[in-house]
């Protein structure tokens, strides 16, 4: 079941909509890793000028380094190894942690994992505060 929630990555979930997704199996929070992963995701085609397709199934090694430094802000935000592969389309955790590996090693990819990580948090709160503004209207 996909679940696409238009108006970003609230705090918490509503309540009914935890409730229903528990009623078909699904973690709350797998939910919200998703969409955060998705909102990186965008972040970095943001930061790095390249189309998404490509950053997610690019096989050049640009593209590979940019996908490590996507791997390496879900990890810096709590994603486990598989749900980071499986952001990226991989059913192996594997990728995933020598993604992240590959940019602790690396200062520049560690500079902009951080920056393309600030983005996508601010992309976040700016979400939540159009959010809060349209509940208090």
């Amino acid at each position: 079941m996909n679940v696409i929630l238009h108006h970003g990555l609230p705090d918490a979930l509503p309540p009914d909509l935890q409730a229903a997704l528990r009623l078909c199996g699904i973690e709350p929070e797998r939910v919200r890793n998703q969409i955060f992963a998705r909102r990186l995701q965008r972040a970095a085609t943001t930061y790095f000028a390249v189309a998404w397709q490509h950053l997610v199934r690019g096989r050049t090694r640009e593209l590979s380094r940019m996908r490590f430094v996507c791997m390496w802000g879900l990890r810096e935000h709590g994603l486990g190894w598989q749900e980071i592969a499986t952001a990226f389309g991989m059913t192996n955790h594997t990728s995933a942690i020598h993604g992240v590996e590959s940019v602790i090693r690396d200062a520049a990819l560690l500079d902009q994992a951080g920056q393309v990580l600030a983005l996508a948090r601010a992309r976040e709160a700016t979400v939540k505060g159009s959010d809060e503004r349209e509940g208090a209207g």
